[in-house]
């Protein structure tokens, strides 16, 4: 069993009218299968200083301590407990953490640890993180912190300030969300050391906070002393000009304000209750007249005694001529009312009503005489409210200079009464100072270190170095210039790709660099006139006819020799490229000899008369050419040379150099030499040379029926491409397309899919086919 290469098939694939979905999955696939070395690479350097990091780093341990500050927590001193709103408490915290990160505690830290001596915290030292970033970032911090003095006078003062600083860089604070807790943290090689220099923070935080308060309260006492005797003297002589007023106006104070209101307050009363009283008098007298007027028999008269009924004797009496009355209507309907006992029972009547009138009437003269009374007290009372009421008037002008009086007086007892009691409550303040923050848990020597973190570490570093690689990568395909992909071509240029020439093995290469042509072979071939026959990049498709790169030449053949809608066939083929080393003289070549193969008649021509590649391979040295049948130094026909293979006939540039080509190109005689080879030849095809450094295909793209620019897979820059493109001016049938040259089959699959190998445009492109397995 042996395995043998198939011929690489031949596939035709129409563009999509539209991209399917998803699509944008496929391109970032083929993104990472072209960049994923770059990616790879890029997370594996990171990983490995990460690795490096790791073995390096000092392990350092955290203590944390607990703070609350909460300003509103109780005080036995104070009458009622403190308020403020949300904003004015976060204000608060956060200046509290300012104070914690400040120099002056971490200072006080140091003085109580004796942190000088200890030979745990002389001998930390920058972390390697530390010493690199440590000085970037002192410069660019900008949070607000107490500034150390500056020119320390002497070395221990220089000393304790780079403790200090020691300790800042040791100490880091956190609010926990929007709460009042604190964390202190402290991270040092040392754990005992965290937890002794996290406790420290807090002592020295309370301390000074304490230290504080009591300079606060001992100044502000003194303060008030001398603020409370001055309110004191004030009210004093406030309430004395006060007192002093209302003797020199006759104004007398009472428990219900003055004694004028008093009066008038106590006169309209007693007014209020005399008229009253003469009214209650006044019915009393006219329902004793009303009384004397009706018979005690009435009911009417019941009706009217009201408070009469009081009178026990006038009850009596009326009771008594009821009784009398009832028994002598008995009487009188019984035996007749002539009977001695009704007689007598109406005379007993008579007497009883005759002694009811009388004590009525007596009663009515004693109503009279206490409405005469009442008349009397309301009178004398009226006058005196009208006394009074004069008497006030007299005094309002008084009063309202009192009013004004009292009001100072009043304000400052008051502000004396205020500052006496923040005086009282300083001087507690003084004795038995309270801070607003307490601990809620102390910190700890902890048991296993924070830093560094190795699982953290090491999948951050994974996943920095996979975000660097991408980046990396996406830099790499932003800043990849070069045409790729046969879309890339069409979306770029509008041309088609027509052809992808892979790029050539190492074997045929190898092949194509054999050695010189002899002395002798040189001379046969000068006296036949024909070209060299030895293996070169220049005759591939003559030497490897079953290889892919000259598949492809054969197909490209096939869609130059394609009819199409012109004025003239295509005879004569210009094959250029943007810039030099592209293979387009390889590319002119071949295509060439496989005209000359099919049987057609086919002349090389080589324009590029500058560098002269197909010259120099094809024919031996300083062999005249193009640039002698122009000038008249050598007919066309003597000029040609054949290749003994595949008849293919080629005339070399010029023996020497051409001063000026482009002129040469445009001349009449130019174009006259190629009217003959169009009439004499099946197919021309012309090596030309590259757009970007001269002119030289400009000036023959008259002499051309159609070009074909041969572009170096990833090497042509895309702009250069279009500005030059333009700049030869061709229409859209001008330029029959694009060939990429020196494709790498295998990563071609990496920017287009797989599909790249298999349609581009419509046109015929060759794929590569497995190998297939054949028995001998």
């Amino acid at each position: 069993m042996t395995t043998t290469n198939r011929p690489p098939e031949l596939t035709y694939a129409a563009p999509l009218a539209e991209p399917l979905p998803f699509q944008w999955m496929g391109q970032m696939g083929l993104f990472v299968r072209r960049r994923w070395p770059i990616i790879i690479g890029t997370a594996a350097g990171v990983v490995a200083l990460a690795l490096v990091y790791l073995f390096l780093a000092t392990p350092q341990y955290t203590a944390t301590t607990s703070l609350v500050i909460d300003a509103r927590q109780g005080n036995p001193f104070l009458q009622q407990p403190t308020s403020s709103d949300s904003a004015s408490e976060s204000a608060l915290v956060e200046s509290q953490v300012e104070v914690l990160r400040s120099f002056g505690v971490a200072r006080l830290v140091v003085e109580r640890l004796n942190l000088a001596e200890d030979h745990a915290f002389q001998s930390i030292g920058p972390g390697i993180i530390q010493s690199v970033v440590g000085p970037i970032m002192r410069l660019l911090d900008t949070s607000p912190r107490s500034a150390a003095p500056a020119n320390p006078a002497t070395e221990a003062e220089r000393r304790e300030i780079q403790n200090t600083e020691a300790v800042q860089r040791l100490i880091a604070i956190r609010r926990i969300g929007l709460s009042y807790m604190l964390e202190i943290s402290v991270r040092s090689p040392n754990p005992e050391l965290s937890a002794r220099i996290a406790n420290a923070v807090v002592d020295a935080y309370t301390a000074a906070q304490l230290d504080g308060r009591v300079q606060t309260s001992r100044r502000a006492s003194v303060w008030l002393e001398d603020r409370i005797r001055e309110l004191r003297e004030q009210a004093i002589a406030a309430d004395r000009a006060v007192q002093e007023f209302k003797v020199r106006n006759n104004i007398v104070d009472t428990d219900r304000g003055l004694i004028n209101e008093a009066q008038l307050s106590d006169l309209n009363t007693q007014l209020s209750a005399a008229r009253a009283r003469v009214a209650e008098t006044e019915a009393r007298v006219d329902r004793a007249q009303a009384l004397l007027s009706s018979n005690p028999r009435d009911a009417q008269m019941g009706a009217q005694m009201g408070d009469m009924l009081q009178n026990q004797v006038v009850v009596q009496l009326r009771q008594q001529y009821l009784d009398a009355a009832r028994r002598e209507a008995e009487w009188s309907q019984r035996y007749g009312a002539n009977h001695v006992a009704a007689v007598n029972l109406r005379a007993e009547m008579g007497r009883l009503q005759q002694a009811l009138r009388s004590e009525l009437s007596r009663l009515a003269d004693s109503y009279r005489s206490d409405l005469a009374v009442a008349r009397a007290n309301l009178t004398n009372l009226e006058q005196q409210m009208q006394e009074a009421v004069a008497a006030s008037a007299n005094t309002n002008a008084d009063r309202i200079m009192l009013r004004a009086l009292q009001s100072s007086a009043d304000t400052y007892r008051t502000n004396y009464e205020n500052f006496l009691q923040r005086y009282t409550q300083a001087v507690q303040d003084q004795s038995f100072p309270i801070t607003d923050a307490r601990v809620v848990s102390a910190a700890t020597a902890p048991l296993k270190p924070s830093n560094p973190n190795k699982p953290l570490v090491l999948g951050g570093a994974i996943l920095a170095g996979l975000m660097a690689g991408v980046a990396v990568a996406f830099l790499r395909d932003i800043g990849d210039r070069g045409l790729r992909t046969p879309s890339q071509v069409k979306a770029l240029t509008g041309l088609d790709c027509i052809g992808l020439l892979p790029r050539m093995t190492k074997r045929e290469l190898r092949h194509g660099r054999a050695a010189r042509t002899t002395r002798e072979e040189a001379a046969a071939q000068l006296a036949a006139h024909t070209l060299s026959t030895r293996p070169s990049t220049l005759r591939h498709v003559v030497m490897h006819p079953l290889s892919q790169f000259s598949e492809v030449i054969r197909d490209l053949r096939i869609y130059v020799a394609k009819p199409r809608r012109r004025s003239r066939p295509i005879k004569v083929i210009g094959v250029v490229s943007v810039m030099a080393n592209e293979g387009k003289s390889t590319v002119s070549a071949n295509l060439a000899q496989v005209f000359a193969q099919s049987g057609r008649r086919t002349v090389l021509l080589d324009f590029d008369l500058r560098k002269a590649t197909l010259t120099q391979g094809l024919v031996p040295e300083k062999q005249p050419g193009f640039f002698e049948v122009v000038t008249g130094k050598l007919s066309l026909t003597d000029a040609l040379w054949r290749d003994p293979q595949t008849g293919l006939r080629f005339l070399p540039a010029s023996a020497n150099r051409v001063p000026d080509a482009a002129g040469l190109l445009y001349s009449e005689r130019a174009s006259s030499v190629m009217e003959e080879l169009r009439t004499t030849q099946d197919c021309v095809v012309v090596d030309l040379p590259a757009l970007a450094p001269v002119i030289d295909a400009h000036a023959v793209s008259h002499l051309i029926d159609a070009f074909i620019l041969v572009a170096e897979w990833g090497r042509v820059d895309q702009d250069m491409l279009v500005e030059n493109l333009a700049r030869l001016g061709l229409d859209e049938g001008g330029l029959l397309g694009v060939v990429l040259n020196k494709v790498d089959v295998r990563g071609l699959p990496r920017y287009a899919g797989r599909g790249s190998l298999q349609g581009m445009g419509g046109y015929a492109v060759y794929q590569p086919a497995p190998p297939t397995k054949v028995n001998n």
